[in-house]
């Protein structure tokens, strides 16, 4: 039952990030690198770690080069659901407002919890 609760989980994950590709963008305030400063092909790398017993749970963007900046989730309680999905999505906005789309998205289960991995393109 589990397997498949994280199954849809991770398909609504992915049926969000497409449907709010094309809606306003906002910017994170741990990104300041530009559009002009990222070379066109680039990829980089999101990774979602919605694993409660994490100490690290939340965003990661991969830039290369060892740079990486990271969004915490609130705790996993029901008040705080919203709040972590919207991160997720102001996260993936953000980045396609600086040229970035969905080239190609993953997910997996961990120890009670999901990881999902983003690959983004710059174009």
């Amino acid at each position: 039952m589990k397997k498949i609760f994280y199954t849809l989980t991770s398909f609504v994950i992915f049926i969000t990030c497409l449907s709010f590709q094309s809606k306003a963008q906002t910017q994170t305030q741990q990104q300041t690198q530009t559009t002009t400063e990222i070379p066109k092909g680039k990829l980089v790398l999101v990774e979602i770690y919605e694993v409660p017993l994490y100490p690290g749970k939340g965003i990661y963007v991969h830039w290369g080069n060892s740079r990486v900046d990271y969004t915490a989730f609130k705790s996993f309680q029901a008040e705080n659901h919203d709040e972590n999905g919207e991160m997720i999505l102001r996260v993936i906005q953000d980045l396609e407002s600086r040229g970035f789309k969905i080239e190609h998205m993953t997910s997996g289960l961990a120890e009670n919890g999901m990881i999902t991995k983003i690959f983004m393109r710059n174009i």
